[in-house]
């Protein structure tokens, strides 16, 4: 298998993942260790993302919305411990996706939020406060109903 450096950019470690439009670099990802960089755009990252850990972006859209019954801004299970949920629709270039961290947020002005992070970082987002905590509501849901159904399965074949 051929090394992809795009691949390494999206793990546990990641907070936020931004549009970025300057020169050649397309995303920038928030890291526990700094700002990681990419010539893909967001969704052309998560898209590589999805694949590597065995499904399709839209493979794990599609059983969101089948497991939670919402159809837009659907939140993103990637893979083992990796989950996010959109600002705006996916396929906007200035949706930006924050990962399953522990941060707290408040109004910032009208139509914005900031995210403060554990690890001293901030980012603020053109969103506003009412749909940072539904989103987070979404992707507590679709963590919580993974879980589930993973339990689920466990006890089925003992």
């Amino acid at each position: 298998m051929m090394f992809d450096k795009d691949l390494d950019l999206i793990t546990t470690n990641s907070f936020v993942l931004s549009p970025l439009f300057e020169g050649e670099m397309k995303s920038k990802v928030m890291t526990r260790d700094g700002y990681l960089y990419s010539t893909l755009t967001p969704i052309q990252l998560l898209e590589k993302i999805c694949i590597r850990h065995g499904s399709t972006f839209q493979g794990r859209i599609d059983a969101v919305k089948e497991l939670l019954g919402y159809s837009k801004k659907l939140p993103l299970y990637i893979g083992e411990g990796i989950y996010a949920y959109p600002t705006r629709s996916p396929y906007h270039p200035e949706c930006v996706w924050v990962f399953y961290h522990s941060y707290r947020y408040e109004a910032y002005s009208k139509g914005q939020t900031i995210l403060y992070f554990d690890h001293g970082e901030i980012v603020i987002l053109d969103i506003s406060l009412h749909t940072v905590k539904e989103q987070q509501q979404r992707l507590a849901s679709i963590i919580l109903s993974l879980r589930f159904n993973k339990q689920q399965t466990l006890i089925r074949r003992k």
